[in-house]
C-alpha cells in the first residue's frame, strides 16, 4: 500500500487501512492511537475535545489524567440524546475524572438534543488541531475502520476551532451557533486550508459543490453514507461532462429509503461497496491533485443543516496525490463485483465480520448469532 502517513511539514495525513486489521482493539499500538497518545502526552497548557463519544482506551485515559495531573486544563463536549445516553457507553465513565465538560443538550428542547454533536477533534496548547472522520472508539483509534485523519499546526487554524468549541461548551450547539469568521484560505505552510463548521457555514454549499463544478480530471469519495441531493446532482453533472468518479461506500448504508446509491450508479458513475468487517468511514473527497476535503460530516442532510461537524478542504498537492494513491489501493482491493452487488455487512461476503465481537449491521446480533454467519 501507499504509506498511510504523510505531511507537507505542517500537515500531517493519517489514512487507516481497515483491509488489515479485522478486530478491534484497546491496545493503541496503531498508528493513528500513537499519534493522539504522543500529543496528548506533548501537551503543556490545554487540551479541549469535542467528541461523539469515547470508549475506554487505558493508554488514553491514563495520559489525559496524567496530563490533567500535571496541570493542563481539559475540556470536553459530547454528544447525549434525551435519555443522557451516549453512542458509547465508556463515555460517562471516561468523563468524571474531566471537570469542564458538556453534553448537547438544550434542556426544553428534545429536538436539538437528539440532533447531533458529531465531532471527532482535539485542540492541544490553542496551537494543533487533531481531527477528521474518526471517532475516538475502540473501532477508530485501532484502525479497524477506515478514517482520514488530519492533525495541523497552526494557531490561526485552532483558534477558529477553539472558537467552535468555547461557543459549544458554552450550551450553543446545532442550529443556536454563530457564524465562523475569517475562516477561509489561510496559509499554512505549502497549503490553503479553509474551514467550515456544520450547521451555521453552509460549507457543503458554499465552497464543496464550486469545487465539484470546478474540477477538471477526477473525483474519488471514500465515504460512510451517501444521501445528499444536492451532492449526487452536482457530481453527476461532473461525470456527464467528462470528469472521472468513482464512489468507495460502507455496506451499512446501501438500502436506506435516502441513499442515493442507485442512482449514482444507474447514471454510470462506478460505485464500490466495501466487504470488510471494519467501517469505510471516511467523509472525504479527492479532486484532481488539488483539494482534499476532510473531516466529521457524513455526506447528508442531517450532516449538513443539524448536527455538530467540521469540514477542512486542504488544497495541496502531495497530500492529495497521497490519499489519491490510497483511495486506488483500496478501489482495487475490494472485488468489481461489488460494483453491482451490495455485500451484507455481517456475513461471510463481508471479511471478518463473523468473528470480530462487532454487530456490523446494528441489529443486536453479533458473529454467529447472525444468519449470514452461520
Amino acid at each position: 500500500p501507499p504509506p498511510n502517513m504523510v505531511t507537507d511539514g505542517n500537515i500531517q495525513i493519517i489514512l487507516t487501512d481497515f483491509t488489515k486489521i479485522l478486530k478491534p482493539d484497546r491496545t493503541c499500538s496503531h498508528s493513528v492511537c500513537k499519534a493522539l497518545l504522543q500529543n496528548i502526552k506533548d501537551t503543556k497548557t490545554s487540551i479541549d475535545i469535542a467528541a461523539y463519544g469515547l470508549s475506554d482506551i487505558p493508554a488514553i485515559n491514563k495520559a489525559l489524567l496524567d496530563a490533567k495531573n500535571r496541570g493542563v486544563k481539559i475540556r470536553v463536549v459530547y454528544d447525549t440524546n434525551t435519555k443522557h445516553e451516549n453512542y458509547y457507553e465508556d463515555t460517562e465513565n471516561i468523563l468524571q475524572q474531566i471537570q469542564e465538560k458538556r453534553s448537547d443538550e438544550i434542556k426544553g428542547n428534545p429536538q436539538l438534543t437528539n440532533m447531533l454533536m458529531h465531532n471527532k477533534f482535539a485542540i492541544f496548547d490553542g496551537k494543533k488541531v487533531f481531527t477528521g472522520s474518526m471517532n475516538f472508539s475502540t473501532t477508530g483509534l485501532s484502525g479497524f475502520n477506515h478514517n482520514s485523519i488530519v492533525i495541523i499546526n497552526s494557531e490561526k487554524i485552532a483558534e477558529l476551532y477553539t472558537k467552535e468549541f468555547n461557543q459549544m461548551l458554552s450550551g450553543k450547539f446545532h442550529t443556536l451557533k454563530s457564524k465562523t469568521t475569517n475562516n477561509e484560505n489561510i496559509q499554512s505552510g505549502s497549503s490553503i486550508v479553509s474551514v467550515y463548521f456544520s450547521p451555521q457555514d453552509k460549507g457543503f454549499i458554499k465552497a464543496v459543490a464550486p469545487l465539484i463544478k470546478n474540477s477538471k480530471k477526477y473525483i474519488f469519495i471514500p465515504t460512510f453514507l451517501f444521501t445528499h441531493k444536492t451532492l449526487k446532482e452536482e457530481l453527476i453533472k461532473a461525470y456527464q461532462r467528462g470528469v472521472e468518479i468513482k464512489v468507495i461506500t460502507d455496506a451499512t448504508n446501501t438500502s436506506g429509503k435516502h441513499s442515493v446509491l442507485k442512482e449514482l450508479r444507474e447514471s454510470g458513475i462506478p460505485v464500490k461497496v466495501e466487504n470488510y468487517a471494519g467501517k469505510m468511514h471516511s467523509k472525504s473527497m479527492i479532486i484532481d491533485d488539488e483539494y482534499l476535503i476532510m473531516g466529521s460530516m457524513n455526506f447528508s442532510n442531517s450532516g449538513d443543516i443539524n448536527n455538530d461537524e467540521n469540514t477542512l478542504i486542504i488544497k495541496n498537492q502531495i497530500l492529495t496525490r497521497n490519499y489519491r494513491n490510497y483511495f486506488n489501493y483500496l478501489w482495487n482491493i475490494i472485488p468489481d463485483k461489488y460494483l453491482k452487488f451490495n455485500p451484507p455487512a455481517e456475513s461471510k461476503e463481508s471479511i471478518g465480520s463473523c468473528s470480530d465481537g462487532v454487530d456490523n449491521n446494528f441489529n443486536g446480533k453479533i458473529d454467529l448469532q447472525e444468519e449470514k454467519c452461520k
